[in-house]
This record gives C-alpha cells, structure tokens and sequence, in this order.
C-alpha cells in the first residue's frame, strides 16, 4: 500500500518510520561488538495526528541489513529487505532491536538470509522457548533504555559460542553501498530514473519522503 498524498496520517496511509517516531542509535556491548552493528531504538509519537484509536502503519525504507527486534512484547527477525516494508505499529509505543553486523546473522538463526528476505520472521522459530524468555524479561524491564540492557545482556550471553563473520563482509557489504554514488544526480541517470528507484524503494514519490521527513 502507497500514497502520494499530503495527508497520509488522517487517510491510514503509510508513513516513514523517520516523519513518525524519535529514532536513536547505540553502540553495542563490548562482548557484542563483532557481531552487531549497532543497537537501537524508535519510539512512536503519541499524538492526535497519529489516529491513537489504531495502528499506524510504519513504512522502513530497505537498508539490506538483519535486526532482531522486540515489538509490544514479540522478538522478531526483520529479514534483510529489498523494497519497503510496512509494519502496523501502536502510536506511543517504543520499538527497539540490534542489527547485526554483515554476515553474523546466520551464524546466530542457523540458516542463509536469502531465506527470509523481506520476511518478518518471530525469534522464537530459530530459538524456541529461549527467545519467549527473553521477550519475557525485556518486557519486565520498565523503561526503554533498562529493556535494551536486557536485550543486550541476553545476547551477551550467548556470544560466546557464535562465531564471528569475517571481516571482508564488511568490506564487501560497504563496497556494494557505495559503488553506485557518482557525480550529478548521485549516480542516476535523470529525475525519472531517481523518481522510480525512489518509489521502488520507499513507496512514495521524492516529493513526498521530502515533505514527511519535513526536508
């Protein structure tokens, strides 16, 4: 579902993740570091714009990366995506996860990413009981900071006995990102070019991710 409309909050439209909460980074617990990127956390505003009868639907652009994310209570995999993905998300409410650093994910889930691209895929399939008792705990915790600690702290634990990716994946995966970008137009080749990687890639047109980003 798209929408090129200046009002996609009072229609239910999609809205992009960065127009609709206060997005934060960390950096990941020592024992962590080279397995995740980076831990993070999204909380969604809790105004009347944003419909608090309902769900807002959420839309992440795709960065090709693997999170593990705790949502109203629920771990998840978020598969590495390729095109938009919409998540339905209560206003108020706080997301947060680590990313995992470019060839650690199937190191930790025990199967290759190109199984669950562009798939929301709950933790509980790869770990079982042990990832409802991790949900359970973050859960207890009672603000967004203490539950990143928690999240962190049980996957500290279980560091130990996985191995870390190499670190040409990294450099692999940087070079990918990068090798396109050139001169002009950021390596398109005109405004309609730009116009459709732009919509394949959020759902909107430019002119719309400028005026939800506030740009």
């Amino acid at each position: 579902m798209t929408s090129d409309h200046n009002t996609p909050v009072l229609s239910g439209a999609p809205i992009l993740s960065g127009a609709i909460g206060e997005y934060r980074e960390f950096d990941p617990a020592a024992a962590l570091e080279g397995h995740f990127q980076c831990a993070w956390s999204n909380t969604l505003r809790a105004d009347a714009a944003l419909r608090p009868d309902a769900a807002s639907l959420s839309a992440v652009v795709p960065d090709g990366c693997v999170d593990i994310t705790w949502i109203d209570g629920d771990l998840v995999v978020a598969g590495p995506d390729v095109a938009v993905a919409l998540s339905a998300l209560t206003p108020g409410s706080t997301v947060i996860g680590a990313r995992f650093r470019p060839g650690a994910a199937s190191r930790w889930l025990g199967l290759p990413m190109s199984e669950i691209v562009g798939g929301r895929v709950a933790l509980s399939h790869f770990w079982g009981a042990l990832a409802r008792e991790i949900a359970e705990k973050i859960g207890e915790a009672s603000s967004t900071i203490e539950r990143m600690r928690a999240m962190q702290a049980a996957l500290c634990r279980l560091a130990p006995d996985v191995e870390p990716p190499p670190a040409d994946m990294g450099f692999a995966f940087n070079a990918l990102k990068t090798e396109s970008a050139g001169p002009g137009m950021a390596g398109y080749s005109d405004q309609a070019h730009l116009t459709r990687e732009v919509r394949r890639l959020s759902g909107f047109s430019p002119a719309t991710v400028l005026r939800q980003l506030g740009a």
